[in-house]
């Protein structure tokens, strides 16, 4: 039986998609009811003209993702438990700007076929899991997806609906990014060789982290 990326994540963080109170309004008379924490899916998937072994490396140098991925805008990485890593991300939706957080745990990867990692719960910060798949399509080809799933944070459960299509349109465009950006650092162009962009921070963690994002968006 096939499990959902949803059921695994429940399993394996129960606190991140735990039930909660339902509104009041929307609860039958002397019965408590909960609802389940709502989660929307994306993806994003190209081909590229570009070997597998080097698409597999830049993806597993978590600072270089900001690149292709301007919507992030801190990534901090655990130098004590290199499998834990700390995001910032920001972008403008609904009319307005949104930030958000969190702190994600690398799962086992399998190699040049899946990384994969799963957020974990902490007060504030954004629930959510994926993975990135890699597959072979020649000597010196393959093809790239990337599927997140990832809570809906209470205040935008209204604008649910609309959710999906966004960010798998903010994916669609990363992916594209990233061909541009794969072919130019096979060609050797001296652009796609800097780590970051200007405006993105990325370090590595030498002590407890603190998750101090608010202060380094502000910066």
């Amino acid at each position: 039986m096939q499990v959902s990326r949803h059921a695994a994540a429940a399993r394996a963080f129960p606190l991140a998609v735990a039930p909660r109170v339902c509104p009041v309004g929307t609860l039958k008379p002397r019965r408590i009811t909960t609802c389940r924490a709502q989660w929307i899916d994306a993806r994003g998937a190209v081909e590229l003209p570009v070997g597998l072994e080097l698409v597999w490396d830049l993806w597993n140098e978590k600072q270089r993702i900001p690149q292709w991925m301007p919507e992030i805008q801190a990534v901090e990485v655990d130098e004590d438990a290199p499998e834990v890593s700390y995001w910032a991300m920001g972008v403008h939706a609904l009319g307005r700007p949104w930030t958000f957080e969190w702190t994600a745990r690398n799962l086992a990867p399998v190699h040049h076929q899946k990384i994969h990692w799963v957020s974990m719960p902490a007060p504030g910060q954004l629930n959510n899991a994926g993975a990135v798949r890699f597959s072979r399509r020649g000597n010196n080809a393959c093809m790239v997806s990337v599927d997140v799933s990832f809570e809906v944070p209470g205040v935008l459960t209204p604008f649910s609906l609309l959710l999906a299509p966004i960010a798998h349109s903010i994916l669609s465009k990363d992916m594209e990014r990233f061909k541009t950006y794969s072919i130019a650092y096979a060609s050797g162009a001296t652009g796609a060789h800097q780590v970051a962009q200007p405006g993105h921070r990325t370090m590595v963690r030498k002590a407890t982290p603190r998750h101090p994002f608010t202060k380094l968006l502000k910066a």
